[in-house]
């Protein structure tokens, strides 16, 4: 386990993270600020913007990195048909993920999207299903 505090630290600690299989639960931050500022911002302004940019994806780094590794990722969407979801989640299979755990923000049942197939699971079964599949490769 290492602690990391900042999303360039926890970019590089992935980076230099070898293992045979990689589970990439959820997006660290798909935005940061656009500059950062140091010490407490004054109190008292009307008006406060703050602007965020999008940050690499760590999935894809890790990736490139670990090519020969299982990478299992996470993909949550919302308003989606489970067939949209599905969609969504196999276009991340291959050069991207090998597994993907697709899901509806509203909640419900989770979609294991693979190469070839699609399971429905119970969210209290995903461990037991992520380490049978981890297993079986």
């Amino acid at each position: 386990t290492q602690r990391v505090d900042s999303f360039d630290a926890y970019c590089q600690a992935c980076a230099e993270s070898p293992a045979d299989v990689g589970i990439f639960s959820a997006a660290v931050a798909d935005y940061q600020l656009s500059q950062r500022h140091h010490g407490k911002l004054p109190s008292g302004q009307d008006e406060l913007k703050l602007t965020l940019v999008p940050t690499q994806k760590v999935v894809s780094e890790w990736r490139k990195t670990h090519p020969d590794s299982k990478l299992i990722s996470f993909k949550l969407e919302a308003g989606l048909s489970d067939q949209e979801l599905i969609d969504v989640a196999r276009a991340r299979v291959g050069a991207h993920s090998d597994l993907v755990v697709a899901n509806h923000a509203s909640g419900g049942e989770l979609l294991l999207v693979g190469e070839s197939d699609e399971q429905r699971v119970e969210r209290q079964q995903l461990g037991r299903k992520l380490v049978a599949w981890v297993a079986r490769r």
